[in-house]
């Protein structure tokens, strides 16, 4: 990852936080600048739900009604450690990827993605918190991001892959400040 990269996502997102109140819609912006800069058509962010010991949706952005429909759609999961390609992201705590989300046997969500045209899942747990993690940014894609079964060369990737550490901190800021609470109100 280029440092120009990185300091490129950190001021898109600080410009962009400038003013904000809500801490959803903070982290909206964080997704929705990761998303711009990656090409990523839907990012989301499950929060941990300490009490059940589970990932729930907490905020997503998406670039199109397809996406923003799929995003929607997530309220309706939720994800123990190993269950699923977000419990399977917690549980690994590295970076899990996926391609053909419809027919992968870890994708829970496998017709949603693929009524919005989303093909493959780039996962990063966040680590912190009593239980070691506070929760799970994925980012959406509509192309495979593999080659035969290795990562592809592609610079979609790569950027994808290199900045979601950078998103990683970002996310964990906000949540250190108290901002973020687990679950996004109904209102929200």
């Amino acid at each position: 990852m280029t440092v120009l990269a990185a300091s490129e996502l950190l001021r898109r997102t600080g410009r962009g936080l400038l003013g904000v109140d809500s801490s959803y819609e903070q982290m909206r912006i964080v997704l929705r600048e990761f998303c711009r800069m990656t090409e990523s058509p839907a990012g989301e962010y499950f929060c941990l739900e300490p009490d059940v010991d589970r990932m729930v949706a907490c905020v997503g952005w998406g670039v199109d009604a397809p996406a923003r429909r799929f995003l929607a759609q997530s309220s309706a999961y939720a994800f123990p450690k190993g269950v699923g390609a977000i419990g399977r992201a917690w549980e690994s705590s590295g970076v899990l990827v996926i391609d053909d989300l419809e027919n992968h046997p870890d994708y829970l969500r496998g017709r949603e993605a693929f009524g919005a045209s989303l093909q493959s899942l780039v996962a990063l747990a966040v680590p912190g918190g009593p239980s070691g993690y506070l929760g799970i940014i994925a980012v959406y894609g509509r192309a495979p991001m593999t080659a035969e079964g290795r990562l592809a060369e592609s610079a979609q990737l790569k950027g994808r892959v290199e900045l979601l550490p950078v998103a990683v901190a970002l996310v964990s800021g906000l949540l250190a400040s108290n901002r973020l609470k687990a679950r996004v109100p109904d209102s929200a």
